[in-house]
């Protein structure tokens, strides 16, 4: 009896710090897979890994969460997802950048993930939906205006 009750408190012991340390694809792949229901609230869980710059910079955090559900708002219908890259820094710092197709464009997410003390957190995401396309082949009214008639 004494066996299993060492046995049960060792087993609830580990999953309680592996939920609370989550390895950082996890993270990341928990944010992926919400946004396309809860975008708002998928990055907020993100941004809150890192409880220091949740704090010191909510307000632009919020813009920027603002800025990519209105970017996902104009795309369309949600497709699907596919992780394009993975890209260690170091022990303690990964890049990820997943490809999160909507109907009327892709939206191209790279999230970077930091390990301070054991502990996985959020350093920096980017969006991008307007990438990939060579200045000559964007439509006519994202080229630049040229000033000067040709001759």
């Amino acid at each position: 009896m004494k066996k299993k009750l060492s046995l049960l408190l060792i087993i609830l012991s580990f999953g309680f710090s592996f939920g609370q340390n989550q390895e950082p694809e996890a993270l990341v792949l928990q944010t992926i897979k919400n946004i396309p229901s809860k975008p708002k609230e998928a990055l907020q869980n993100l941004f809150k890994s890192n409880p220091t710059s949740y704090t010191n910079n909510k307000e632009n955090l919020d813009k920027f969460s603002d800025n990519l559900v209105k970017a996902i708002e104009v795309s369309g219908e949600y497709g699907s997802y596919e992780k394009l890259e993975e890209k260690a820094h170091s022990k303690k710092m990964v890049q990820y950048k997943y490809l999160m197709y909507y109907k009327q464009r892709p939206i191209l997410l790279d999230i970077t993930m930091y390990n301070f003390a054991g502990k996985w957190m959020f350093y920096n995401l980017s969006f991008y939906a307007d990438f990939g396309l060579p200045k000559d082949d964007r439509p006519i009214n994202d080229k630049p205006k040229d000033d000067k008639p040709k001759e």
